[in-house]
C-alpha cells in the first residue's frame, strides 16, 4: 500500500561505480524509505544532474513521506550502531547499520551523500556522483565489458520490486564452502543489519556464514568449524557470553578464536568476556580497520600454534624442562584424555571434574604448560592419535573418526584437514614422501 514514483530529467551519464556496492547503497536507501513510510505513503526516486563548482554530477534523490528525523539526530544517523529512540520521531531499531554501510560505500567511491528531514514532509537522501573521468586514480579504475553495459537507472527502477520480493522470501541459512580457500568466519548476531554490515566488510577476504542467536551459532560452529567467530553479547535465546562459554568448553570448537562485540564499555564486562575464554573484545561502535587487524592477528596466531605442533606428532609428550608438579599434572591430563578418546562429549567440564580443579584453574594450568586452551589441547591429542592410527593402516578413516570420539566422519575430516593441511585418506602416503 505504498506508492512508488520514479522521475528522471537527465540523459544517460557515464560514471565509475563498483556495481555490487552501488546495488547495496540503493538497496539500503530504498529499504530505509519503505521501512518508515506508512500505508498510503509514497517513496520517490529522482535521477538528475547537478553543476557544482564548474563540475558535473549525476544526482539521485530518494525521498519518503514517513515520519521525520529530529534535527539533533540527523547528523548522527550514518554512525554505526547509533540508535534514534524518540517514539515521536523515526525509530532506527537499535542499529543504523544499513545507513552506516551506505556512508562507507559512498566514501569508498569518493562520492557524497546528504539527508534532509522536515516534520510532516518526510525524509530525503541525496547521492551525488562525479561524472568526470579523472576524479579517481588510474589504479582505482577497472573496466569490464559487463560493467560497461550496466545501466544504473534500470537497477534503480527494478530495486523496489526486488525488495518487496525479498520481504516475502524466507532465506536459507548461509553455510561455508569446503572448496573455498579463504579463511571462514561465522557471524552470530540477532540483528540482520549488523550481520549484513559485517558480511559486507569481510566477504572480500573471508568466507562468511551467519547465525541469528547463540543456539544457532553452536550448531553452525559445530557443523562448519569456522576459522573464527564474531559474536554479539546481547542476544535472545542464548546470549554471547553463554555462547562463548559453550564454544570454548567443547573440545571440537574450543580452538576457534572468538571476538565478542558489545555496547557495554565497562571494564567489568570486558573482563567477564575474557574470563570465559573470549580471545578478543570490541566495544561498539568500532573502527573497521581495528576489526580487520584483530581478525588478522588471531588467525595468524592460530596458524603459528598449529604449525608448531604439526612439526612433531609427539611434541606434547616431550616436555623436557617441566618441573615435577607440572610434569605430573601433564601426565595425568594426557592419561585422562587418552582414556576418553572415544567419548564424543568429553570436554573441559569433564576434564576439570576428573582432575578435581575448577574450569578456570584448568584453563590457566593447561595454557601455562602447553600454550593451548584445554579444549584445543584435547582436540590436538585426539587428532594426533588419529594420525598414528592412520599411519598404522589397520583402520579406515570412518573407523578412526569414531575411535577418537568424533560424531561423524565428515566432521573428523574437516578437523583433521585443518590441523594437518591434508585429508585423512592421503595422510599416510604423504608422510612416506
Amino acid at each position: 500500500n505504498i506508492s512508488i514514483k520514479f522521475e528522471s530529467d537527465t540523459d544517460s551519464k557515464v560514471c565509475w561505480i563498483d556495481r555490487d556496492k552501488f546495488e547495496k547503497i540503493i538497496n539500503n536507501l530504498l529499504s530505509n524509505a519503505f521501512k518508515f513510510t506508512p500505508h498510503g505513503g509514497q517513496v520517490t526516486v529522482k535521477a538528475g544532474e547537478l553543476l557544482r563548482d564548474g563540475k558535473q554530477y549525476a544526482e539521485i534523490k530518494i525521498s519518503d513521506t514517513g515520519v521525520s528525523i529530529s534535527k539533533d539526530k540527523i547528523d548522527k544517523i550514518f554512525d554505526r550502531f547509533f540508535q534514534v529512540d524518540d517514539s515521536a520521531q523515526r525509530s532506527y531499531g537499535g542499529s543504523g547499520i544499513g545507513l552506516a554501510l551506505v556512508k562507507e560505500f559512498v566514501e569508498l567511491h569518493k562520492w557524497s551523500i546528504s539527508v534532509e528531514s522536515e516534520p510532516g514532509q518526510g525524509t530525503e537522501f541525496t547521492l551525488q556522483i562525479p561524472t568526470w573521468d579523472n576524479y579517481l586514480d588510474e589504479d582505482e579504475k577497472i573496466s569490464t565489458e559487463s560493467m560497461e553495459n550496466f545501466n544504473t537507472l534500470d537497477l534503480i527502477k527494478s530495486e523496489p520490486e526486488k525488495l518487496i520480493h525479498q520481504q516475502n522470501v524466507t532465506q536459507e541459512p548461509q553455510t561455508l564452502s569446503d572448496s573455498n580457500s579463504k579463511p571462514s568466519i561465522l557471524i552470530v548476531d540477532d540483528s540482520k543489519d549488523v550481520r549484513i554490515y559485517l558480511s559486507s566488510l569481510l566477504e572480500t577476504n573471508y568466507t562468511i556464514s551467519e547465525a541469528e542467536n547463540g543456539e544457532e551459532g553452536i550448531l553452525a560452529a559445530t557443523e562448519n568449524m569456522p576459522d573464527l567467530i564474531i559474536s554479539d553479547v546481547m542476544m535472545p535465546s542464548m546470549d554471547g557470553m553463554e555462547f562463548c562459554r559453550r564454544i570454548k568448553s567443547d573440545w571440537q570448537t574450543s580452538d576457534i578464536p572468538v571476538i565478542l562485540l558489545t555496547a557495554k564499555a565497562s571494564i567489568e564486562s570486558k573482563i567477564e568476556g575474557l574470563e570465559i575464554g573470549a580471545d578478543d573484545y570490541l566495544t561498539k561502535p568500532f573502527d573497521s580497520k581495528e576489526l580487520f587487524t584483530r581478525i588478522k592477528n588471531l588467525l595468524e596466531q592460530r596458524k603459528r600454534l598449529r604449525d608448531k605442533y604439526n612439526k612433531d606428532l609427539d611434541v606434547l609428550t616431550e616436555k623436557g624442562k617441566l618441573n615435577a608438579a607440572d610434569d605430573d599434572f601433564l601426565k595425568k591430563t594426557l592419561e585422562l584424555v587418552e582414556n576418553n578418546l572415544d567419548k564424543t562429549n568429553f570436554g573441559t567440564e569433564q576434564m576439570a571434574k576428573e582432575l578435581f580443579v575448577s574450569r578456570t584453574q584448568l584453563h590457566r594450568k593447561i595454557l601455562g604448560i602447553t600454550g593451548q586452551a584445554p579444549g584445543e589441547f584435547i582436540r590436538i591429542i585426539k587428532l594426533k592419535k588419529a594420525a598414528k592410527l592412520l599411519l598404522d593402516g589397520k583402520l579406515s578413516v570412518t573407523q578412526v573418526a569414531y575411535e577418537i570420539g568424533f560424531s561423524s566422519p565428515a566432521q573428523f575430516t574437516r578437523a583433521f584437514t585443518k590441523q594437518f593441511n591434508c585429508v585423512p585418506s592421503e595422510f599416510p602416503s604423504r608422510q612416506k614422501k
